[in-house]
């Protein structure tokens, strides 16, 4: 039963200027273009803190500086998936995904 009241749920993409630019283009509204990884780190601090916040999209050329926060926290919400970018290639992304599941479900593997 909808009670007149919405509650939205925001899925944020933080990444470089050019793949930002990319999810601007196919309509999302809370895109962050960053130019370090310190803005990055800031800016995904602040939107884990946000409540209406659920997914976190980030470039996973900006999430080195970040990875050791984002695996050590409690809660799970709001999912942090980091994604290619046009900017930079890596392996950070792999890297998240294999410490996750290891503290996790104490599952050891290499992707």
């Amino acid at each position: 039963m909808n009670d007149g009241t919405q509650t939205r749920s925001k899925l944020a993409v933080i990444a470089g200027h050019r793949t930002a630019a990319v999810f601007k283009l196919a309509g999302l509204p809370d895109v962050y273009a960053v130019s370090t990884p310190d803005e990055a780190d800031q800016r995904l601090r602040a939107l884990i803190e946000a409540p209406d916040v659920v997914t976190i999209l980030v470039a996973e050329s900006f999430l080195q500086r970040s990875l050791e926060f984002v695996q050590d926290r409690e809660d799970l919400r709001p999912v942090v998936i980091p994604i290619p970018s046009l900017e930079h290639r890596g392996r950070v992304g792999l890297d998240l995904v294999s410490a996750l599941v290891k503290s996790k479900a104490g599952v050891e593997f290499n992707l």
